[in-house]
């Protein structure tokens, strides 16, 4: 066992050797102590004093538990491409993203107005208790529509267990089983700290 000791006499006192045996309460540990920077048996000043110890003296360290995690997974919708249909002829189209994770809404991009290639960059945070393999990842490009219900362009999806490259992948955009254009998405997860 071993144990540190502040002492005050007559001034600063630093503890310079330590000479430690088996210890029992009747076994003494020497200690060698400095007084204002002056050593042992050179200085009359210096002290050898005797510090006991019993046999149920512990010293007790606590140890931090392991925190419980929890994984999310991170889908990010980085832009949608070369978008093609249009629901209206000759009006504009105001494109956005539903985000779903095995047919459950987990978020909408916000629209981009009059534009067929846009960058997007949002992501949205996705917790679930089943493998992350089973989830397939679907994706509904639509046309936002102020005075009715909003169109859709188009849709595609992204299997998990078939796709091994998760990072800034391209998925093509169907309508009526032509290709109408794509978007570049992202699937990564992130481990939370549960206090």
């Amino acid at each position: 066992k071993a144990v540190g000791i502040n002492a005050e006499y007559g001034g600063i006192l630093f503890v310079r050797t330590l000479e430690f045996a088996p210890l029992s309460s009747t076994t003494p540990l020497q200690v060698d102590i400095e007084i204002n920077g002056t050593m042992g048996n050179s200085n009359p000043t210096a002290q050898r004093k005797e510090v006991r110890f019993s046999d149920q003296d512990e010293i007790r360290v606590e140890v931090a538990p392991v925190p419980a995690q929890e994984t999310i997974m991170r889908v990010s919708v980085h832009s949608f491409n070369d978008i093609e249909h249009s629901t209206d002829i000759g009006s504009a189209v105001d494109p956005f993203v539903e985000v779903r994770a095995n047919h459950v809404l987990c978020g909408v991009t916000k629209p981009k107005s009059d534009q067929t290639t846009a960058l997007v960059e949002e992501t949205f945070h996705v917790k679930t208790e089943r493998n992350k393999q089973s989830i397939i990842l679907r994706f509904h490009l639509k046309d936002k529509d102020y005075a009715s219900e909003d169109d859709l362009l188009g849709y595609g999806y992204f299997d998990l267990e078939e796709e091994d490259i998760t990072s800034n992948q391209t998925v093509y955009l169907k309508w009526k089983g032509k290709e109408i254009g794509n978007i570049v998405i992202s699937v990564d997860y992130q481990n939370l700290v549960v206090v």
